[in-house]
């Protein structure tokens, strides 16, 4: 048995209901045989309702990109597999899955500016009270 260790998923996209980041993990203790790595959401921490985030990567890739604006759907966990030249390992390493939200709310613009078609003024918007991910 060959499992990664301490994987890890910063959440960066802040819409609900989606997803965005790198998940990323460390290297097995015993590697001999380890060829790549599988990272997939899943329902459940054995793998199942799994869905592949994005194509294998080889050994010595310790990280994989979730694209933005990728559905959360029923997924709960990520789940990162070492993959022999053999088999992919039967159990994963999970993380957890947490889903960043962060929205603006009462947006206000008052249109000042008194010729047709164009427009003109300030906006204003009370920000999220979560804004550790915003940039």
């Amino acid at each position: 048995s060959a499992p990664v260790r301490a994987v890890d998923f910063v959440e960066k996209d802040l819409d609900a209901d989606e997803l965005g980041g790198t998940v990323t993990w460390q290297t097995p203790l015993v590697y001999a045989q380890v060829s790549h790595y599988v990272a997939y959401l899943a329902s459940g921490s054995q793998g199942e309702g799994r869905s592949q985030i994005a194509t294998e990567v080889a050994f010595g890739t310790n990280s994989i990109d979730i694209t933005p604006d990728t559905g959360l759907a029923n997924f709960s966990l990520v789940v990162v597999y070492s993959k022999s030249d053999i088999a992919e390992q039967t159990t994963p390493e999970i993380f957890r899955i947490s889903d960043a939200v962060s929205t603006v709310s009462s947006i206000v613009f008052p249109d000042q500016d008194l010729d047709g078609e164009h427009f003109g003024g300030f906006v204003t918007w009370t920000p999220p009270a979560d804004v550790s991910q915003v940039t």
